[in-house]
């Protein structure tokens, strides 16, 4: 038993929560911010997969038994069906809730900087890029990827580190998102390297292309777009990419890069080749 500043008891517990015991737990859930279902989904599958860390992070209640942070984390108890262990403390000001979940969250970013990475902005927006594309969820937000998941598409893609250097000179050429650029260099170089290496060089530079090769269409595309008033969103200009990759690699001719996105006749994203 422990004392705030205040002299009030606090009581701080570990305890195995069970889906049961996290049922009962919500059951004092009687004040507290709108559940994130999204955030509950993640939680629950980084549970079932094994990936859940107790990191001290705690249940906490106020003297009056109301459940005051910890809603998330219970529900996706209940909904995984694991149990988990977690640090419980009891007896605290129903007022500190006020206090509680105001800090930045640690962004993927952060974790990558803690490993020693470099450009870890862009190497966290890339992993996104390509766990959405392996998972075909670039049209959608429905599913996000956990942090050990993006570790391990590191871990066993480390080429993407080389692809997002790449990524940033060509970036600061075409005014184009470098995590995007690096996803489809390490997709494209998975293919055929050599092929690759031309392609994102001749974009950057533009030198020695035909009026109507792919690639210059795909950069005069993209530096335009980067001054317009009305822009192209992230994901065309990112499948206009796969779209003059195979035309290159065909060697066809482009006098206009298209891709329908919506409407009623959506094209399916460009498989590369």
């Amino acid at each position: 038993m422990i004392h705030n500043r205040e002299g009030n008891p606090m009581q701080i517990d570990i305890e195995h929560i069970t889906p049961t015991r996290a049922e009962e737990m919500l059951a004092a859930n009687v004040h507290n911010r709108d559940v994130r279902k999204r955030h509950v989904q993640t939680l629950a599958e980084a549970m079932r997969r094994g990936e859940w860390a107790a990191n001290g992070d705690s249940i906490k209640f106020a003297r009056t038994g109301t459940l005051l942070d910890g809603q998330h984390r219970l529900l996706a108890v209940v909904e995984s069906g694991v149990t988990i262990t977690m640090p419980v403390v009891r007896g605290l000001a129903p007022e500190t809730q006020a206090t509680m979940d105001t800090h930045a969250k640690r962004k993927f970013s952060d974790v990558l900087k803690l490993r020693g990475e470099v450009s870890c902005v862009q190497l966290a927006g890339a992993l996104m890029v390509l766990w959405k594309y392996n998972n075909g969820e670039l049209r959608g937000n429905m599913r996000v990827p956990s942090y050990a998941q993006m570790l391990d598409l590191l871990e066993t893609n480390p080429g993407l580190r080389d692809s997002v250097r790449v990524a940033g000179r060509v970036a600061a050429c075409v005014k184009f998102s470098p995590s995007m650029l690096a996803a489809a260099h390490w997709i494209f170089s998975s293919l055929d390297s050599e092929d690759a290496e031309f392609f994102f060089a001749r974009l950057a530079d533009g030198v020695d292309l035909n009026q109507d090769d792919p690639i210059r269409r795909l950069r005069e595309v993209m530096i335009q777009n980067a001054t317009s008033n009305s822009r192209f969103n992230n994901l065309y200009l990112f499948a206009l990419t796969f779209k003059a990759w195979n035309a290159y690699r065909d060697a066809v001719p482009v006098k206009v890069l298209r891709w329908r996105l919506g409407g009623s006749a959506p094209e399916d994203f460009p498989a590369p080749i």
